[in-house]
């Protein structure tokens, strides 16, 4: 560039050109590390995405099966309850019922 100043040519504009060109490729390079950043931003999120999912369902089947586990349970405990005697019936017998005194 300089021999071409040397000669007489004037290198103005073609350094103006450079430096615009120059400022263009940095701001690509620039644009190009923050879609990769952002890319990896992006692909860290769908992970969690994905493990967050992952517990959703398993507790989802969890809480399921604790719902199965409780109707079992209260169907046991029906089934209890039917077959106990009427206590308030026995109770009121017994306190009816005389003394048995021996004398």
């Amino acid at each position: 560039m300089e021999d071409l100043q040397g000669m007489g040519y004037n290198v103005i504009p073609i350094r103006r050109r450079l430096v615009e060109i120059t400022e263009v490729m940095v701001e690509f390079k620039n644009s190009k590390m923050e879609i990769l950043r952002l890319k990896n931003k992006a692909e860290d999120h769908r992970m969690e995405k994905s493990r967050l999912e992952s517990i959703v369902v398993s507790l989802q089947m969890r809480a399921k099966r604790e719902g199965m586990n409780m109707v079992k349970l209260l169907g046991e405990v029906d089934q209890i309850e039917k077959t106990l005697p009427n206590y308030g019936v026995l109770v009121e017998n017994l306190a009816m019922k005389p003394f048995d005194v021996d004398v």
